[in-house]
């Protein structure tokens, strides 16, 4: 298993429990949820990218890459939704908010077709 590989599942495993570490101090509060959704995506993310990397044929490998673009889709607008939460201006950019989900589950909605990931090939060996 080469180090990207590697550290690509430590990544997914670190963010889930960091996330559910901050989840668990205050279950009600609204940035330990958000905090949680983008440890969840990115930890998604990780592992979808290390499975990706080692699949031992294109057809494996996107799907991978179709399933863990679902986390990146949503990786920029969870980090901005829990800047916003920490930052307590959540009131004033809840219109940003809401397009900046709508506008991921529009990407997510491409992610089968062609017209978001054409296809895979293999370009070049990790280290």
């Amino acid at each position: 298993m080469s180090f990207f590989v590697t550290t690509s599942y430590l990544t997914a495993i670190a963010s889930v429990i960091f996330g559910a570490f901050v989840y668990f101090k205050n279950r009600q509060g609204a940035v330990n949820k958000v905090f949680f959704f983008l440890a969840a995506m990115v930890s998604m993310w990780a592992f979808g990218i290390a499975e990706e990397v080692t699949s031992p044929s294109p057809e494996i490998a996107l799907a991978w890459l179709r399933f863990f673009h679902i986390a990146v889709c949503f990786i920029p607008i969870a980090f901005f939704h829990f800047s916003i939460c920490v930052l307590g201006t959540i009131y004033e950019n809840k219109m940003l908010i809401r397009a900046g989900y709508m506008i991921s589950s529009i990407f997510i909605v491409l992610i089968p077709s062609r017209l978001f990931i054409d296809g895979v090939q293999s370009v070049a060996q990790f280290p």
